[in-house]
């Protein structure tokens, strides 16, 4: 048992192996029970049971398996009916809410019908996606909730008195990033777990005791390996004791256990304890219950005192590091490298760890007689030990990098954040105007248990806090962290992790994916996630007609990526004749966000009125624009390039701008160059081309979903013909036809839309 939760997952005896293998063979059978429940138009595909087997193979002898099935296998189906059939509790760990969204709701309730029984299936989520009973709770005892006026936090109130499972997913006007859910969310370092009041009552209690209950668990990827990275009997753990795991998207996979396996200082983090401290205190201190005034006045300066010095840190790192500003990859990150050695910054970094070791140890000390102060000590001792782990810098193993929304730091100004106040407190205190200098009203203790406090007017000066730390409103002139920073510190192989973390349980893994493989096969992924020897390699090919169900389309004479504006211009033009020759149902991607907004703006300035572009609506609502809109226009770029299915005429012409090699001035991906060199191989060879192929044929695979599509990708690099390397990518991709010049695509167009029939595969990209 764990933090309360009953792990038993049953006596029930399992089938011998033999007779679980026959019913796996008949489930996929032509007259099988899958053929049964599909009706007169299913099809066996012999990929799907191949799958199917060398999955059972890696449950039944404790193996891993590396299975890359191709577009259109129906991997899902093929590793659910094994793991049904051998019993056990199996991990299911995907990259992507759709596919998770796809298992839940269709593959899932697809073999249940065909089995006749249920899986015991659950979608679990991580803990920020679950409301805080406890949290909301001291929120709205909080002067914040005194001085908020939206309706927003009524709503909530309400949601929360009838919801059963507490996932924000089912409040449809909460944003993503809306602030009020960060104060009331549960986290990995915000659970008291049994020592909570609210513990029979929470959420993720509610999950986890589920979870206990279910044999297959779908979660992502990042849950996973949070889950993977705790110590066993840590409160924040969240999955039960499991049998074997399967990493369905496992492409995406070693990013994620990196990102778990390293450490992370963001400037969220540093605000959600001053909120969580700031209510503490103050709730104790109200009413006369724990806290006195000057004792709390004490602790709250001392909290203060330690986000000023983060923050001071945080800003002088982001001016010497130079971090933020757009690239042309996905992330951010600047290389931290010597700024952690320059005087200024160590000087301010032991400030801020003297100040987090004084407010730990106060709260420690209250924390003996309350279980939530002791807690929140012990987030200050992990912030101060991630901090520590970020400011020993780069070794052999490590990098450490510095993410920021904007380049070359911020002005000291920008450090005073004033928040949003109401003019009104209903029912609490009269209007007020509290800037600095200004008059206002602060909270005064009172006598006794459970009477209301008392407002006191004031002349506000610099040291007057009047919502103190936590509580906002007022005139907030603390100092905060740079609003969107992160510091960290990354491991560059995750190989010997998962060895230790997840090999050496014995339990069976496998990996799957429609590109798990480069050009040369498996063992790119093999060697960054350190797989064993004695693996099992499979490679599916998509049941899909590529050769004609696909052209690629690599145009022989524009300018190489890069060469000044000359690229863009010949990108439009040959954008701008694709689009003519569909008609639109396209989706553009592209590898920076740059290249994103300067084709829309282009494509609108040219008559172009109703284009989807990332960014400017919610993704899945652009998605099912495209779906619904015959001849609509996406541009979109990294998250776009996986986990979109959008089937039929919809999508009938991809485009994509460049091979999506990763961005060398990244530091991790510079670190893991270097690295590869020091050890003596060929960091091109070895790790950027795999890299982008794989990227690449994620990139491809959107344009062919189903039997009965049509379509064009065009790749506008005219490396794929010109260079050496660029053979690799296009022996990664499908096999189909090929062209080279804008008639001949719109040749092909003509043909496959007047319904000609088959033709003559040209295998011109080979």
């Amino acid at each position: 048992m764990r933090d309360g939760r009953d792990d038993s997952r049953g006596t029930e005896p399992r089938p011998s192996p033999e007779e679980t293998r026959a019913r796996l063979r008949t489930f996929f059978a032509a007259h099988g029970p899958l053929a049964r429940q599909l009706g007169h138009g299913y099809e066996p595909r012999p990929q799907q049971a191949a799958m199917a087997e060398t999955v059972l193979d890696a449950l039944q002898h404790d193996g891993v398996a590396l299975i890359e099935a191709g577009t259109g296998t129906g991997k899902t189906v093929a590793y659910l009916v094994p793991a049904a059939l051998h019993g056990g509790r199996t991990v299911i760990s995907t990259h992507t809410r759709n596919l998770q969204d796809q298992i839940a709701t269709k593959d899932a309730p697809l073999v249940e019908s065909a089995l006749g029984r249920p899986l015991g299936l659950m979608v679990m989520k991580g803990l920020s996606n679950y409301l805080c009973r406890r949290r909301l709770d001291a929120y709205l005892a909080s002067v914040a909730a005194l001085l908020d006026t939206d309706r927003r936090l009524a709503d909530l109130v309400e949601w929360a008195r009838t919801t059963e499972t507490g996932e924000r997913s089912e409040i449809p006007w909460l944003a993503d990033d809306d602030a009020i859910w960060r104060e009331v969310s549960s986290g990995a370092d915000v659970r008291l777990g049994y020592k909570c009041p609210r513990f029979d009552t929470c959420f993720v209690t509610r999950m986890r005791r589920r979870a206990a209950e279910s044999r297959m668990l779908v979660v992502n990827h990042h849950l996973f390996f949070a889950d993977l990275a705790v110590p066993e009997e840590a409160p924040s753990r969240v999955l039960p004791e499991w049998d074997a795991v399967v990493f369905d998207e496992a492409h995406d996979l070693e990013d994620a256990a990196a990102g778990f396996f390293g450490v992370r200082v963001s400037s969220r983090r540093i605000e959600l304890l001053r909120g969580d401290v700031g209510r503490r205190v103050q709730s104790l201190g109200l009413g006369g219950k724990r806290i006195k005034g000057k004792a709390r006045a004490v602790v709250l300066d001392q909290l203060d005192d330690a986000v000023a010095d983060l923050a001071r840190l945080g800003e002088r790192l982001a001016e010497l590091a130079g971090g933020g500003g757009e690239s042309d990859g996905a992330g951010r990150r600047a290389p931290l490298g010597g700024a952690v050695r320059a005087d200024t910054v160590v000087a301010l970094y032991h400030a801020a760890d003297n100040s987090l070791g004084t407010l730990g140890r106060r709260l420690d000390e209250m924390g003996k007689s309350d279980d939530e102060l002791g807690l929140l000590a012990g987030r200050c001792e992990a912030l101060r030990a991630d901090l520590a782990d970020v400011m020993a810098g780069d070794d052999e193993g490590h990098v450490a990098w510095l993410d920021a929304p904007f380049r070359g730091g911020w002005p000291g100004a920008s450090m005073i954040r004033p928040s949003a106040r109401p003019e009104r407190w209903p029912g609490r205190a009269p209007a007020v105007d509290s800037g600095v200098g200004e008059e206002g009203f602060v909270l005064e203790d009172v006598g006794g248990e459970g009477r209301p406090p008392r407002w006191r007017r004031v002349k506000a000066g610099p040291s007057t806090r009047f919502a103190r730390s936590g509580q906002a409103g007022g005139g907030d002139s603390r100092p905060r962290m740079p609003p969107g920073l992160a510091l960290g510190r990354t491991p560059l192989d995750v190989a010997g992790i998962l060895r230790e973390k997840l090999f050496a349980r014995g339990d069976p893994v496998v990996f799957t994916s429609a590109t798990l493989a480069d050009h040369r096969g498996f063992g790119f992924v093999r060697g960054r996630f350190g797989i064993p020897e004695d693996a099992v390699e499979r490679k599916l090919d998509s049941p899909f007609d590529f050769p004609t169900q696909a052209l690629l389309y690599v145009p022989e004479d524009l300018p190489e990526p890069g060469v000044g504006e000359a690229f863009r211009e010949a990108m439009l033009e040959q954008t701008r004749a694709l689009l003519g020759v569909t008609g639109g149902g396209a989706l553009l991607l592209y590898t920076s966000f740059r290249n994103q907004r300067w084709m829309a703006d282009r494509l609108r300035a040219e008559g172009w009125k109703d284009l989807l572009v990332q960014g400017e609506a919610p993704r899945n609502m652009l998605l099912e624009r495209l779906r619904a809109e015959r001849n609509a226009v996406l541009l979109a770029t990294a998250s776009f390039w996986q986990g979109v299915d959008v089937a039929g005429e919809a999508l009938r012409l991809v485009v994509i701008d460049k091979l999506p090699f990763e961005v060398p001035n990244d530091p991790l991906t510079n670190a893991r160059i270097e690295r590869i060199k020091r050890l003596g191989g060929h960091a091109f060879n070895d790790y950027q081309v795999p890299v982008a192929a794989i990227a690449l044929r994620q990139g491809f695979g959107r344009l062919i979903r189903t039997r009965r599509d049509r379509g064009i990708v065009a790749i506008l690099d005219v490396r794929l013909r010109t260079r050496s390397y660029g053979r690799s990518f296009l022996a990664a991709l499908p096999r189909c036809a090929g062209a080279s010049r804008m008639d001949d695509v719109a040749k092909w167009w003509t043909a496959e839309a007047g319904g000609t029939g088959k033709k003559e595969t040209a295998d011109g990209h080979r």
